[in-house]
């Protein structure tokens, strides 16, 4: 598992000896674990997040779902991978960035929170946080940062979801007023002999 980490984590800063996470749960093989971490990894980023409303609506899983199938540990480890992943792409100087035992604290934290959030949400996130949605950052990263954009992503979350569910609703009555039959229609149609099928 110390190979996943360290592939997970290649540009972290390292000031000590890693965080030991093997506390964590991992219910799955090494291989197992390495073609979930390449199918959700941060490389494929911008094709997952290309959809905000899949992001939020599809069929991706949660942070839960993931540990109850490979284990605390690969959920935390993925969350270190997409920090790690954010640092390097904004440009954080060596010195500056986070080493992997402060990653790890941090992702455990977003883990205990929002483990309810689903992979695409976050990598939604993560790319929103690229893009300097939820402000830019100034030589380094800290939880506070993290936590204030996750708040505020959740609030976005909560619009993208709120606007999808308005417009199946709408969708639903449209098709609704498809099928509907005015009432002289359906006095026409039982005049005629029609009687409703019961349900």
């Amino acid at each position: 598992m110390e190979e996943v980490i360290r592939s997970l984590t290649s540009g972290a800063r390292e000031t000590s000896k890693p965080r030991n996470t093997s506390y964590l749960r991992l219910t799955k093989t090494r291989d197992e674990c390495m073609a979930f971490l390449q199918r959700w990894g941060a490389s494929r980023q911008l094709e997952l997040t290309a959809d905000p409303t899949w992001c939020c609506m599809g069929g991706t899983p949660t942070l839960t779902q993931v540990s109850n199938v490979y284990g605390n540990r690969l959920s935390v480890n993925w969350l270190i991978s997409m920090l790690t992943d954010f640092q390097n792409v904004v440009g954080i100087k060596e010195d500056n960035k986070l080493c992997i035992n402060a990653l790890a604290e941090i992702s455990e934290m977003i883990y205990n929170k929002y483990k309810h959030l689903k992979l695409a949400e976050f990598m939604l996130f993560f790319q929103r946080m690229k893009f300097g949605d939820y402000g830019k950052v100034y030589g380094s990263i800290d939880f506070a940062y993290i936590a204030r954009a996750l708040r505020q992503f959740c609030e976005d979350r909560a619009i993208i979801i709120d606007r999808e569910l308005q417009r199946r609703r709408e969708e639903e009555y449209h098709e609704s007023l498809a099928r509907s039959v005015s009432r002289e229609e359906y006095e026409r149609m039982v005049a005629a002999g029609w009687k409703p099928s019961a349900e």
